[in-house]
């Protein structure tokens, strides 16, 4: 199964990161894609809530949603060290639980 991950942004289209994290599955031989989910502040809630569905193995986050996304998780932070930065940039999901991530480090378990 081809799994999913992606970048939620508004606007999208100066972001570099479907190109090098793609790269980054083809060379590994992970089987996923990656892809930009431009999502209007709006339709946040809803977009961030559909990555319990399906085949999603996590996300990234750019502006200007990096602090929303924090206020709302799918899941508590097992860590508070992301809410200490105020801004969220990865969450991975593994078996319906997000682990958040900052800049500086993403816990493996």
């Amino acid at each position: 199964m081809t799994l999913r991950a992606g970048i939620f942004g508004y606007p999208l289209g100066h972001s570099i990161s479907p190109a090098f994290q793609q790269a980054a599955f083809d060379h590994l031989g992970i089987d996923a894609i990656y892809e930009a989910w431009e999502t209007p502040p709006e339709k946040l809630g809803h977009a961030v809530a559909s990555l319990r569905s399906g085949d999603f193995m996590g996300a990234n986050v750019t502006v200007p949603h990096k602090q929303a996304v924090l206020a709302a998780p799918p899941e508590p932070p097992r860590m508070d060290w992301p809410r200490r930065t105020s801004a969220l940039s990865s969450s991975r999901i593994e078996r319906w639980e997000t682990r958040s991530c900052s800049q500086r480090r993403c816990p493996t378990k």
